[in-house]
C-alpha cells in the first residue's frame, strides 16, 4: 500500500463514482479500477461495494477513508516541512480556527507573530470545533481557536475572548431598534440557523438557549 494507492481510494471513497474520480485525478478509469482492486488484494478485504448503479463504502472503507486522509495530510506536512526548511524556515506551527476569530482579532495576532518570529511558517486551516478536537489529537494541528472547551483532559483549554449572541432581524421587524432582546421574545419567530453539521456544538448550544428560555426555536 502506497501513497498514490490511498490518493486513488479517497478520491473514490469522496465521489463515490469512478468516472468522476477518475477525471478527478486526470487517470483513465480502467485504470483507477485496476489499482482499487490491486488496493483490495492486498489489504484482502473488500473496500468498497459496486453495483451497475452505485459505489458506497465498508465499514472497513470507511476506516481506511479516514486513516488515508490522515497520512496524505501528514505525507503533504512533511514535503512541505522539508521545502520549507530548505528555504530557511527552522519551525512550522499550524492553526486550527473557527471562522468567527477571523472578524476577532486572529488576523493581527498572526501578523504579529510572524513579525516576532520570522523563521517560523504558520499553516492556517479552518475547522469547526469538533474537527479541531480531532486534530489536535491526532497532531495535524498545534493550537486551535474553537467556540467551546468541551475537550479531553489531554487538551487544555484557555479562554482568549467571549462572543455575545447576535440577532439579526428585518429592519420591519418589531424588535429592530432595540439594542437587547430577551430571547423569550422570539418565541414565536421562525429561526435561520447554519446547518447543524456545520458545527453540531455550538448549533446546540444555540438550541439549548432557546429552550431554557421556554421555546424549541422553528428552524427553517
Amino acid at each position: 500500500m502506497d501513497l498514490k494507492q490511498l490518493r486513488y481510494f479517497v478520491a473514490v471513497a469522496e465521489e463515490l463514482h469512478f468516472g468522476r474520480a477518475a477525471a478527478r485525478l486526470c487517470i483513465s478509469q480502467p485504470a483507477l479500477s485496476f489499482d482499487i482492486k490491486k488496493l483490495e488484494g492486498q489489504l484482502e478485504i473488500q473496500l468498497l461495494n459496486r453495483n451497475n448503479k452505485s459505489v458506497s463504502l465498508t465499514n472497513a472503507g470507511q476506516v481506511l477513508l479516514e486513516e488515508a486522509r490522515y497520512l496524505l495530510l501528514r505525507a503533504e506536512q512533511a514535503r512541505r516541512l522539508t521545502l520549507r526548511s530548505a528555504q530557511g524556515f527552522a519551525g512550522r506551527l499550524s492553526v486550527g480556527f473557527v471562522n468567527s476569530i477571523l472578524h476577532r482579532g486572529l488576523p493581527h495576532v498572526v501578523k504579529t507573530f510572524e513579525a516576532e518570529h520570522p523563521d517560523t511558517e504558520i499553516v492556517l486551516m479552518e475547522m469547526n470545533s469538533a474537527e479541531q478536537a480531532q486534530a489536535l489529537q491526532r497532531g495535524q494541528i498545534d493550537i486551535g481557536f474553537v467556540h467551546w472547551a468541551n475537550f479531553p483532559e489531554s487538551i487544555r483549554c484557555e479562554p482568549v475572548l467571549s462572543e455575545p449572541f447576535l440577532c439579526c432581524l428585518p429592519i420591519s421587524h418589531r424588535l429592530a431598534g432595540r439594542e437587547r432582546i430577551d430571547l423569550a421574545e422570539l418565541a414565536e419567530d421562525d429561526f435561520i440557523l447554519f446547518p447543524r453539521n456545520v458545527s453540531p456544538q455550538y448549533h446546540d448550544r444555540i438550541v439549548a438557549r432557546c429552550v431554557a428560555a421556554g421555546f424549541s426555536p422553528r428552524i427553517r
